[in-house]
């Protein structure tokens, strides 16, 4: 649930846009969300239809696109996508990571 204030976010930040360009209709919107979000993209849809309505984003396509997460070692000084279970380091294994990307929904 959310998904819902960010969805929000999102189109109230695009409608007012499309005011301020004396633009009527958007067609399209593409949005980005961080895996880390656990957002699935069938939800982020189905909310954004609802709190569209009646804003120029009504009826737009909207595509969701999950990032994948990505985590900077402290040990090895690299960035690897962080792989399945633990937050651990991709290349060596180190447990001493920070979190890189796949928080963000732009």
């Amino acid at each position: 649930m959310h998904e819902s204030h960010l969805v929000q976010r999102i189109v109230n930040e695009a409608s007012e846009k499309a005011r301020n360009i004396s633009m009527q209709k958007i067609r399209r919107i593409r949005v980005i969300a961080g895996e880390l979000l656990h957002f699935d993209e069938m939800s982020v849809k189905l909310h954004f239809e609802s709190l569209s309505e009646g804003t120029p984003l009504e009826g737009a396509e909207v595509e969701v696109t999950i990032e994948k997460a990505r985590l900077k070692c402290a040990d090895c000084g690299k960035i690897s996508e962080k792989p399945k279970g633990p937050p651990l380091c991709g290349i060596c294994g180190s447990e001493k990571v920070s979190i890189e990307s796949g928080k963000d929904f732009i």
